[in-house]
């Protein structure tokens, strides 16, 4: 069975999708894409999900991580780095969950270490961040955007 089949049927096995083997079988082998991520998400989604379930890897994740992975697709910002990773692995998906909303970005994930401790202080310094410069995220935001784009002498 095809990566993403497989997947799809772990997700749905571990669930409480109420459906019985025969069905998943069914849903997982004979389905439309748009059906079974109707299925895998209880509603609605963005298109996309089972094929970003194809980048998943060979091995199947356990449940945690596949609740994990749904619901940082649910996510507008986080959904659309997901559609675009090549390799969608359960380890990498645990920093990008540990990072605030406000901060799972293309171009922050892109740069993301690969080490937890690193991602903790990153977590840190933008709740430090927040707590110094105000509570809005735009507020937040701010120092580091001028150090990436410095505002200009005379303007």
């Amino acid at each position: 069975m095809p990566t993403a089949p497989r997947h799809a049927a772990a997700i749905l096995l571990v669930s409480a999708s109420g459906l019985r083997s025969t069905e998943i079988v069914r849903a997982v082998e004979r389905g439309r894409d748009c059906d079974l991520a109707r299925l895998l998400v209880n509603g609605e989604v963005s298109g996309g999900l089972v094929k970003a379930l194809g980048r998943l890897g060979e091995v199947l994740w356990e449940a945690g991580d596949y609740a994990r992975f749904l619901a940082l697709f649910a996510e507008p910002e986080a959904g659309r780095v997901l559609r675009h990773m090549k390799v969608i692995a359960a380890d990498r998906l645990a920093l990008i969950g540990a990072l605030p909303e406000a901060l799972r970005r293309s171009g922050i994930i892109a740069h993301l270490p690969g080490r937890a401790v690193a991602v903790e202080e990153l977590v840190v310094a933008f709740h430090l961040a927040r707590r110094i410069h105000g509570a809005g995220e735009a507020a937040a935001m701010e120092p580091g955007r001028q150090c990436v784009c410095p505002v200009r002498y005379g303007r």
